[in-house]
Parts: structure tokens; sequence; C-alpha cells
């Protein structure tokens, strides 16, 4: 028995997960006993809302993001099945994106459905992505080698502009003088939760192992395994429960309830208080923000802090509204000859986003061209490679008129 970390016969209030709620987290429970444990798949035995089949469902839909200061976050990180658009999934379910682009990697939060996803693409296929109800997570940069104390009076124009794109080490970095000439200063980008989200994402404990060894043949042992969450460790090592620790060839004598030492990246990595960091606004509502230059002109601008400028974005096809970097149909879906002649793919799923690196052709220039976002640019941010090509340097991105 692991005394009261798997049972819900506590003080009311004690099973809540939510980051604003203080009372208890993962490295006090073993499972959770709220009502949202049936949604993600975590509840107790003895939880009023415990139902195997929902524990089965709720646990194989969510992924347990691990994310540098806040631990672990439950996130839909794919599209469903019946989602047809390919390009929409591949960018919702790399694991490894390119961080060439910080924006597009941020999750997004729902107010409206309560739920995290890994970024914009995701939400946007669960049908899950509405103005102002949605929370784009900010991103923050931070130098580990470079003092906090070392810039203290560059300003955040200075700082912006000083920003590169190493494609060698897909990173950003600082490119900052010394008394040796220039020096680049490697940089992370992390997401960070806006506060008016804090209440609806749900933790997660990091590195558990919630499913049998493929080679198990028990099928017994393997569906309780995925029926129920009363955590348990092999050392340093953390299974959903005993029944998931037999099948992966752990014996039960050698279980405990807590693990043999807390491992580093479990809830400790935390962002440092001393190294350089910027913590970017891409609304534009907050001029006080660290990292943002001014405050966008207009609501419907957002602020790219790795292009240095607010943008307008415009979606020229009637009936789309720019979402999240994405234009999207704001139309009801219709059962015409197009989406009989598109391979099934109503408008949700042809929505497409921005920067792509497909040239824009004439014959693209109806479709393509119309539904995708446009970004003014200075004149400082684009090279002309001919009369008909120009090549964005930020992005990497060749685009051609023709």
């Amino acid at each position: 028995a692991c005394d009261g970390k798997v049972s819900c016969e506590l003080e009311p209030g004690t099973e809540r997960s939510r980051l604003g709620d203080y009372l208890v987290d993962w490295k006090d429970r073993n499972c959770l006993c709220d009502e949202e444990c049936a949604r993600y798949g975590d509840c107790c035995l003895d939880s009023p809302h415990f139902v195997a089949a929902e524990q089965r469902r709720g646990a194989a839909s969510f992924s347990c993001v691990e994310l540098r200061q806040f631990g672990g976050i439950y996130m839909l990180t794919t599209c469903p099945p019946e989602w047809s658009n390919a390009e929409i999934r591949s960018k919702c379910e790399d694991d490894n994106p390119s961080l060439r682009d910080p924006v597009a990697t941020m999750p997004v939060t729902s107010h409206r459905s309560g739920l995290t996803y890994r970024n914009a693409h995701c939400a946007l296929c669960h049908g899950d992505l509405f103005p102002n109800t949605t929370d784009l997570w900010m991103p923050r940069l931070e130098c580990p080698s470079l003092m906090q104390s070392y810039v203290t009076n560059m300003t955040t124009e200075n700082i912006s502009l000083a920003l590169k794109f190493d494609p060698d080490q897909n990173s950003w970095v600082m490119r900052l003088p010394t008394a040796n000439g220039m020096k680049n200063y490697n940089c992370n980008v992390d997401p960070v939760l806006p506060e008016t989200s804090e209440h609806i994402v749900r933790r997660c404990p990091v590195g558990i192992i919630r499913t049998c060894a493929l080679n198990w043949t028990n099928s017994d042992v393997r569906n309780r395994c995925e029926a129920y969450t009363a955590l348990v460790f092999f050392q340093n090592d953390g299974y959903r429960n005993a029944h998931c620790a037999i099948c992966n060839n752990v014996p039960v004598q050698n279980l405990a309830c807590i693990r043999a030492t807390t491992r580093v990246h479990d809830y400790t990595r935390e962002f440092s208080p001393k190294a350089f960091a910027v913590l970017f606004d891409l609304t534009g509502d907050s001029g006080g923000t660290v990292g943002q230059q001014r405050a966008c002109d207009s609501k419907d601008q957002l602020y790219d802090p790795f292009f240095r400028q607010c943008r307008d974005v415009v979606c020229t096809q009637e009936g789309h509204d720019y979402q999240s970097g994405l234009c999207i149909s704001v139309l009801p879906k219709e059962d015409d000859d197009d989406s009989t002649n598109n391979g099934g793919n109503d408008n949700k799923n042809s929505s497409v986003s921005p920067l792509e690196n497909e040239p824009i052709t004439n014959d693209s220039k109806s479709s393509h061209f119309v539904h995708c976002p446009k970004f003014l640019l200075e004149v400082s941010e684009y090279q002309v490679i001919d009369n008909n090509t120009v090549y964005v340097p930020a992005y990497d991105r060749t685009i051609s008129s023709m």
C-alpha cells in the first residue's frame, strides 16, 4: 500500500492538479480524484469518476510533455484519424521541429475546451482554434552562457537586432561584440504559460511507462495496465500501476511508492535567474513586457520578435479570419463540388500555414496565395535575388512571384 497516495479518502480539494492549486501535485500523489481525471485517464480506483473504459481512452489520448519551469503538462500532440490535410498533420505531430520559427512551436491552450495543444496546428485539426478564446504561449529566450549583468544597458531593440539563427546548430544565438571581436552566445527558446491559462492546464508525471512490453502476451495483465492509475516505481523508472510494471518484467516485490531519487528533469528544471533572458510578447497588447519594442498599433497585428517588428496580417479571401498564424474559414461547411474534387477536404482541412516553402506561381495565386496571411517586410529584411525572386534570411525562405 502507498498510504494516501492512491486513495481518494482525503480532505476535500486535495486531489486537484491545476498549476494554480498549491495544495498538492504529482510529487505528493500517485493518482487523482477530481472530475477531470475521467478526461485525462489519471483517476484513482476509488475516485467517483473512475470508469475503466474512460481511463483507457484518456491515457491514450494525451501526451505528457515536459517543459522547463512547468514540469509535465498534458497536451494533445496528434490530429484525429479522420483529419485529411497531411501538411497540417505533419506540423502538429512533428516531435523534432526546426527551431528556426519558434512561434510555430509554441503550445496553445483553449479556454473553450480546456485543452492544451502542442501547437496551433494541433488545435486547428481538432477544430479548437478560435479568436479570443485561445491562448498562444509566449516564447522565452534564455542564453545560459550570457549573464544578465552583461547586457543590463542594452536596449530591447539592440537585443532583437543581435538575434541570429544558426542553422548548423539549429539554435538561436545572441551575437555580441567583445574585446576579441564578435562572439556568439547560444540560446534556448522555451514556451511560457500565460497567466490566463494557469487554471486550465493540467500537470502530469513525466517519464511514466503506461503500456506493456511489445512481447508481453498475457492479455489480462495488459488490460489491467491500461485501466487505472496508481503510480509505482522501480529505482528511477516509473510505471502507471503495478500491472504495467509486471508486464515490463519488474518483480512486484521491487516496487516502491516513490522514486529512489528525484530525477532532475522531473520538477527541478527551472529557468536560470542569472542567465540573460527575454520574454517576448506576441500580441502587441502589453507595452511593458520585457523584449517588446513597442505595442502594435492594431489588435490584428502579430508581434514577431524574430522579425523584430509588428506585422500586418491580412487574409484576403472572403470569409477567412487570421487565427494564430493561420487563415481559417469562418463560414459553415458546405457539401459542394469543390469538397468532392479536393479529395474530401472541408474548409478547415484546406487551411494553410504562413510562409510556406512552396513557391508562389501564377497558377497558385487564386488558391495558395489568396489563402495565406501576408507579412509586410522592411527593405532590410529581404534580398532581391532577381526580378521575380526574393530571399528572407530570418526564415531561410525563397519566394517567387512568377
